[in-house]
């Protein structure tokens, strides 16, 4: 809405504090145009008087319907019924001669009658256009009222901050809660077959990275995503625009607790400890290794669900055992069949 709006809608205002409505002794110029919640001066110091006057957007609504009341249609200006004529003298050669001018004043007053009617319709048509521009600025900003209202502050245990150390913010409307992680793969998982990785190939992929989750204000857990310590998406193996969790069962309600999302973030963490190789969205992230070379140096662990003789010693680095009734072989701390899987509380 421009300033020329404002004014015009201004003065259809009535109230017992303006009966005959609100005058705008303010000099527009060539800022007639500028929308009123722009920077402009003039957009300035306007809104600093409708502050002062009190004026509500409940009252500039009534002022735009005033303003949208249906005016009658402009006549066709007609003589008739209406008296005129009209004749001068004029000396010629010592004779005086009239002449009738009513054809001419009838033609004259016929055309500025008409002009003035135009004009009026053509007024009446401008202030029917400035009523509807200013109806829809006020139906946007309201609008976008409702799309940038503030969200409800989180009320959480000052303990549990202390805890888990989560960074919280808000972005379109949705609570972001985000929980620092260790992306450390450590086994890859292909066609039933477990391997692990050369120690090189794990220190140079692990990395400091966050698990977000976004919440709405009705508490409902979007889809978890992970960023870097910059801030941006992190691409991997299994994430690129989005991120693929394995079997891991996301959640899609959240209790309030801190705790809750943070065992949440232990089981995703526990997930990108393998990477399934039949399940990539990436073979090879930027600054990582291709998943052909992290094979090539890999360790063949063996194969999963499938019983295999165990050696009677005990590994300094690995334990290695048969799951009684399953017939699976254990070793160390690595992850179960079933990528995505973990020994984390599920949520």
């Amino acid at each position: 809405m421009n300033l020329y709006e404002t004014i015009q809608a201004l003065s259809n205002i009535r109230s017992e504090q303006y009966p005959n409505g609100i005058t705008v002794a303010l000099d527009i110029g060539v800022h007639q145009y500028c929308d009123v919640d722009s920077n402009c001066p003039v957009a300035i110091e306007l809104r600093r008087m409708v502050t002062e006057a009190g004026v509500g957007l409940q009252e500039l609504l009534e002022g735009y319907s005033r303003a949208q009341e249906t005016l009658d249609d402009v006549p066709e200006f007609s003589l008739e019924n209406i008296a005129y004529g009209g004749s001068i003298a004029i000396n010629v050669a010592g004779q005086s001669i009239e002449v009738d001018l009513s054809d001419q004043i009838r033609e004259q007053l016929e055309y500025h009658g008409q002009n003035i009617l135009d004009r009026l319709d053509h007024n009446s048509r401008q202030l029917t256009d400035y009523g509807t521009s200013f109806y829809h600025t006020c139906m946007s900003a309201i609008a976008r009222a409702r799309a940038t209202k503030t969200l409800p502050q989180l009320q959480l245990e000052f303990t549990d901050l202390i805890k888990y150390k989560p960074l919280i913010t808000t972005e379109e409307n949705n609570y972001l809660l985000s929980f620092p992680i260790r992306y450390k793969p450590e086994w890859l998982y292909s066609r039933n077959i477990r391997y692990a990785m050369a120690q090189r190939d794990i220190r140079e992929i692990e990395q400091d990275v966050f698990v977000v989750f976004p919440i709405t204000q009705d508490k409902k857990i979007l889809r978890p995503y992970l960023v870097d310590t910059q801030g941006r998406k992190f691409s991997h193996y299994h994430g690129r625009a989005g991120d693929c969790w394995g079997s891991v069962e996301l959640p899609e309600h959240w209790d309030d607790s801190l705790g809750y999302l943070a065992d949440v973030a232990y089981q995703l963490q526990a997930s990108l400890a393998t990477i399934n190789l039949d399940s990539l969205m990436q073979s090879q992230p930027s600054g990582m290794p291709d998943t052909r070379d992290l094979r090539d140096r890999a360790t063949v662990l063996g194969e999963e669900g499938v019983a295999r003789e165990q050696p009677s010693q005990s590994y300094s680095e690995y334990t290695i055992s048969v799951d009684p009734g399953v017939g699976e072989p254990v070793v160390g701390m690595t992850p179960r069949r079933g990528w995505g899987r973990t020994g984390g509380t599920n949520a």
